[in-house]
């Protein structure tokens, strides 16, 4: 029996909206505000690049990370669960705006020596523009409610190329700076948190 869709896979409330917004803004002054106040670094492009793709891991990850927090504790975070569309769909667009900010003011030459890296991270915005295309009502009517659940899914493994995507720019650079360790730490806890669901399933 095809399972049904249940009201948060749909319904997303104005004060979900409101608050993944806000929640958007404050993660990427939070990280500029890190940059510029803590480290001494200038307001300018090249780190509000880096802000926002630094945010939309957090963002996309806290979205993926509502789903495994509602499975074991349901009564607490189930109704945070209209949460994960509206924060995914900002952490998407903060990857966007990290594309074309990169393409603007990256040199060519950088561009050209983190071949790897721009592939894992070309990979996986293909993935979640799939993704966010499908987040609509629509899509669940189109595809079917268990066809569209797996499109979602495979979020997963955009978001483990993200994390390769870091891994290996500047050969490593990136996790070697503390705020890039707390970024893909982030990132495998949302990972792991996924694969303790699976888990969890077989063993029933």
């Amino acid at each position: 029996m095809p399972k049904k869709p249940q009201k948060h896979h749909y319904i997303t409330s104005e004060r979900a909206n409101k608050i993944s917004f806000l929640s958007a803004v404050i993660v990427f002054f939070s990280i500029m505000f890190y940059f510029v106040v803590l480290r001494g670094q200038p307001f300018d492009l090249a780190f509000a690049n880096r802000a926002f793709a630094i945010g939309a891991v957090f963002l996309i990850g806290a979205s993926y990370f509502l789903g495994p927090l509602a499975r074991f504790a349901w009564n607490t975070f189930s109704p945070k669960l209209e949460y994960r569309k509206p924060l995914g769909l900002y952490g998407f667009y903060f990857a966007i705006i990290h594309i074309l900010l990169s393409l603007l003011i990256v040199p060519g030459e950088t561009l050209g020596s983190n071949g790897l890296s721009l592939f894992f991270g070309m990979i996986a915005i293909l993935i979640f523009t799939l993704v966010a295309s499908t987040s609509m009502t629509k899509s669940i009517e189109a595809h079917g409610f268990d066809r569209w659940q797996k499109i979602q899914r495979t979020g997963y493994l955009a978001f483990l190329l993200v994390i390769l995507h870091f891994v290996v720019l500047g050969n490593g650079s990136f996790i070697n700076r503390q705020l890039g360790q707390l970024t893909l730490a982030f990132a495998a806890l949302v990972l792991l948190a996924r694969l303790l669901v699976l888990a969890f399933k077989k063993s029933k």
